[in-house]
């Protein structure tokens, strides 16, 4: 008799509605000093989140794993696996060479692991980042 495998994927991970957390700039006003640091990071944290797959409850817990930081300058990218932190221990900058108006944007990579609700065993999805 064949049996039927529950597979939580990385298509059921990107369709629920993760708390992104907040993209946080230091210092926190309209306009920075060329030339000297400017600091990122995000609150961006572990939770867990309820859906269904296969009429079953299930809970998803993602944490996010990789952080793109693009300081809106044309320079590379800075990614890794450092959410930032304030200063003065800051961990997460850039200094702008040049004056003008720029976005700053965080993009966020998550894993996540489920399980049946009312289990303890937490599994791993498939492909999840």
């Amino acid at each position: 008799m064949p049996r039927q495998l529950l597979a939580f994927t990385r298509e059921d991970v990107q369709s629920l509605l993760v708390n992104s957390g907040s993209l946080v700039i230091q210092p926190d006003q309209s306009w920075v000093l060329v030339g000297t640091e400017t600091v990122a990071m995000t609150d961006a944290a572990e939770h867990v989140l309820g859906t269904q797959v296969l009429d079953l409850d299930i809970d998803a817990r993602v944490n996010p794993v990789l952080f793109t930081w693009d300081f809106g300058d044309g320079s590379v990218p800075l990614t890794g696996t450092d959410p930032g932190a304030p200063w003065p221990d800051h961990t997460v900058s850039h200094v702008y060479s040049d004056p003008g108006a720029v976005t700053i944007s965080l993009r966020t990579e998550w894993d996540a692991d489920f399980r049946v609700e009312g289990t303890s065993t937490w599994i791993p999805s498939r492909g999840a980042r």
